[in-house]
């Protein structure tokens, strides 16, 4: 691929004149020159950061960034905080700072001035019921999205209660509750299974309920669990952690908080004194529902 492009750049155009990628490939395979594609296109920009994407947009003589600055911004779990230290001989270059302080590509766009033409989503697809995206509508969104009107009237948001215990940041109940929902006919919508998709508010939760799943297939050893389990697959059930749905969406959505009133453990989603990013992580986990979210708390 590489000699291809390296030989007759065009060429290879003209054959693929549209070409998927991701910023590194395209660093690597392409050559730098600046304006070879009419048009680069950003998806999930709130995910990208800006200084891996810079050669891929010198790249491109437009281009279009799309993402929601209210969604979760690129991880940077390993990186070292940059500090910016003004001193006495040394004038602060305001642009440099500007890029510096750019949490992602979507926020240096968001706060360009210059040469950017805005346009918002209005319609709210992926919700199948008002209601799954009333409250993010609200909160996040000045209730600027136009959600779609349900087909049909139903429970939209269920809440259970299961009164586990937290301990060693996991909740066994609530972990052997889902469990028990998504192997039994409760899930099912019009007499069909759904795509299901688990969130856990900790790693610790998300490991605990991969495994407890492989313990109650051992345990339960039929073929109906096991046509169950192959069904779920086939619909891609997935069990994540929140740093890691972003981008994700599924009939029926399952949310763990991992809490416990016995030690006064419990997890806010919003209001008062609750971080950015941590607002970001649940607005992205509660809107990620089509048909159904299941909330499973102690």
């Amino acid at each position: 691929l590489r000699e291809i492009i390296g030989s007759d750049v065009e060429f290879f155009k003209k054959i693929f004149p549209v070409i998927m990628t991701d910023p590194n490939t395209c660093s690597a395979v392409f050559p730098l020159q600046e304006g070879i594609f009419d048009l680069v296109i950003f998806d999930e920009a709130s995910q990208l950061k800006l200084e891996e994407v810079l050669p891929s947009m010198m790249r491109g003589k437009y281009k279009i960034v799309s993402g929601d600055i209210h969604q979760m911004p690129p991880s940077n779990y390993f990186g070292a905080e940059m500090e910016q230290k003004e001193t006495d001989n040394e004038e602060i270059d305001e642009e440099s700072l500007f890029l510096a302080d750019s949490e992602s590509l979507l926020d240096y766009v968001n706060n360009l001035n210059e040469d950017v033409v805005m346009s918002y989503l209005d319609f709210h697809y992926r919700s199948k019921h008002p209601k799954l995206i009333n409250f993010s509508n609200a909160a996040f969104y000045e209730s600027r999205l136009v959600p779609m009107p349900s087909k049909s009237e139903y429970t939209p948001i269920e809440y259970y209660r299961v009164n586990g215990i937290y301990k060693a940041r996991k909740n066994d109940d609530e972990a052997d509750r889902i469990i028990e929902y998504i192997f039994s006919d409760k899930i099912l919508i019009d007499g069909k299974l759904p795509s299901v998709g688990i969130v856990t508010l900790n790693l610790e939760q998300k490991t605990n309920i991969v495994n407890r799943i492989n313990s109650y297939l051992r345990e339960n050893d039929s073929e109906a669990v096991r046509n169950r389990y192959n069904e779920l697959l086939e619909k891609n059930m997935f069990v994540k952690n929140l740093e890691n749905v972003q981008g994700d969406e599924r009939d029926i959505m399952f949310i763990s908080l991992v809490d416990s009133s016995e030690n006064n453990k419990t997890l806010r989603l919003v209001g008062e004194g609750v971080e950015g990013a941590t607002r970001k992580r649940y607005n992205v986990a509660i809107s990620r529902a089509k048909d159904q979210l299941w909330i499973v708390h102690s």
